[in-house]
C-alpha cells in the first residue's frame, strides 16, 4: 500500500514518513494523525487482531482506510517540573 505523500506544514517538503518522521529541512518531529473526510474530526484507530480500523465519534460511523484524510502534527516534546 503506497504512503500518502505529506509536506511539512511549516516549510512545504515531503516528510518521509518513516521510524522517525522528521522533516529534512526544518528538523520538526511529526505525527501522522488521520481526519473523517466528512466531518473533519480525527478518528480513533481501532486495533484488533493485527488489523487497524478507523471510527469517527463525530459521524458515529467505521470509516474506509482509503477514504481517510492524513495530516501531520508536530509532537512537543513534555515539559518537567
Amino acid at each position: 500500500m503506497n504512503q500518502p505523500i505529506l509536506l511539512c506544514p511549516k516549510c512545504q517538503v515531503d516528510v518521509l514518513l518513516n521510524t522517525s518522521n522528521v522533516c529534512s529541512k526544518c528538523t520538526i518531529k511529526y505525527r501522522k494523525v488521520p481526519f473523517c473526510p466528512e466531518c473533519h474530526e480525527p478518528l480513533e484507530a481501532l486495533k484488533a487482531c493485527g488489523n487497524v480500523s478507523y471510527y469517527c465519534n463525530g459521524c458515529r460511523m467505521q470509516k474506509s482506510r482509503t477514504t481517510i484524510r492524513w495530516q501531520l502534527q508536530e509532537v512537543v516534546a513534555a515539559v518537567s517540573c
